[in-house]
């Protein structure tokens, strides 16, 4: 087994969530539902998050952390048509929220303005085959929306101006030549965006131009089937996790490959905590970090589980000798594979779904220093500034360089 060494120095554990919400089963139907897609609402409400389950009725379900700290059902929203299970659900970051979803049945996006008291969308797009979609992703100032679809044969990126045409204003269809499973928006350069698939590509794009030759900007070749990817909260960098469970790190000019931390199931990784009855088996996702923790540099760590439902919080270090720092080790919310974590951005709580049909909610991981490292006098005699700390985390940042 490799020697993945792990530093769990000052890592959080949780035995229990903060809050605990379990999915009643469908009248029409005896299994639990699982809970597969989880995004935070909090740029416009605070402590408020949608959620989505593998229920064929394709409705989304929006619930709030009440004064009595409670998860509240607030508003069910719904769809002109019947289109399936959901396979993608996404908000914006920007005001006014938005939220879309691809479905499983359909090549339909539908979009909701959560500014109104109104449960059907505002707006669907239709896609340019007759294949349902499997990703999506908006633009920062929420004006473009990308989304893939198609099968093995003919997957295709249709991209959307919200404002002005339901049908795709172009279409690319040759960087691929297999599903594509990830679509992500630059953070700052609104045009640019990412796609990966499970031919092993990543590419970036300028959406702004119609031939896909033209519009190509990079490419990258992780060589193992790619579940999802990720700017980082710079757009700096590039994370891809694959189908194998393993973990990289790309530029995000070129998409050279920057690191490769391997599989995140071996050595220390995989029991990042002597609390978890099972090993790590699967990645979840990854995930920027909340801006406050680090206003210097933008970090990210990713999501693993356990067969039964044990969650671990890990995050790239700068050490040779310790390449992972555990940011929190949560345990006791859920019995089954844990589907979606999510960072909430405002508030800096983790929030889970599973397979066992339960929603956690967690407290803040970042409310104390995770790690501290100490800096050389070399490096202190380097300073021409004041020295700038996180209020959080003190100067553990991932430099690849």
């Amino acid at each position: 087994m490799s020697n993945v060494n792990l530093n769990q120095s000052q890592s959080k554990h949780h035995s229990n969530p903060l809050v605990k919400k379990s999915i009643s089963k469908n009248t029409s139907n005896t299994t639990i539902p699982y809970i597969l897609q989880i995004t935070s609402l909090s740029i416009q409400e605070p402590l408020t998050w949608a959620y989505s389950t593998d229920d064929l009725s394709d409705s989304i379900q929006i619930i709030k952390l009440n004064s009595q700290s409670e998860l509240t059902n607030y508003q069910t929203l719904t769809t002109h048509h019947k289109n399936g299970r959901i396979n993608e659900l996404k908000s914006t970051d920007q005001k006014p929220n938005c939220l879309i979803a691809g479905f499983s049945e359909n090549p339909i996006l539908s979009i909701w303005d959560l500014r109104m008291n109104n449960s059907l969308p505002i707006l669907e797009l239709k896609g340019s085959s007759s294949d349902p979609f499997l990703s999506l992703d908006f633009s920062l100032d929420g004006n473009l929306l990308s989304a893939s679809s198609g099968d093995e044969n003919q997957p295709r990126i249709d991209l959307f101006d919200c404002r002005s045409n339901p049908i795709p204003l172009h279409t690319y269809t040759e960087s691929h030549s297999d599903l594509i499973t990830s679509l992500a928006f630059h953070p700052t350069e609104h045009h640019k965006l990412l796609s990966a698939s499970t031919d092993g590509l990543i590419v970036t794009y300028d959406v702004r131009l119609v031939d896909e030759e033209d519009a190509v900007i990079a490419t990258g070749n992780v060589g193992a089937s790619l579940a999802r990817s990720r700017w980082s909260g710079d757009g700096r960098f590039v994370w891809t996790g694959t189908d194998m469970e393993t973990v990289a790190v790309w530029d995000g000019e070129d998409l050279g490959l920057i690191q490769d931390f391997g599989d995140i199931r071996l050595g220390e990784l995989e029991r990042p905590h002597s609390s978890w009855r099972d090993p790590t088996s699967y990645l979840i996702d990854s995930t920027n970090l909340p801006k406050h923790v680090d206003p210097i540099q933008s970090r990210f760590g990713y999501f693993s589980g356990s067969q039964s439902g044990e969650v671990s919080l890990i995050e790239p270090s700068n050490q040779s000798n310790v390449p992972w720092n555990l940011l929190a080790s949560l345990t006791g919310g859920h019995t089954d594979i844990v589907r979606s974590a999510i960072v909430d951005e405002r508030s800096g709580m983790i929030l889970t779904g599973g397979e066992d049909g339960n929603i956690c909610l967690w407290p803040n991981v970042f409310e104390q220093d995770v790690e501290m490292m100490d800096t050389t006098s070399e490096d202190k005699a380097q300073k021409t500034g004041p020295e700038v700390t996180s209020p959080t985390i003190k100067q553990v940042r991932y430099k690849p360089y």
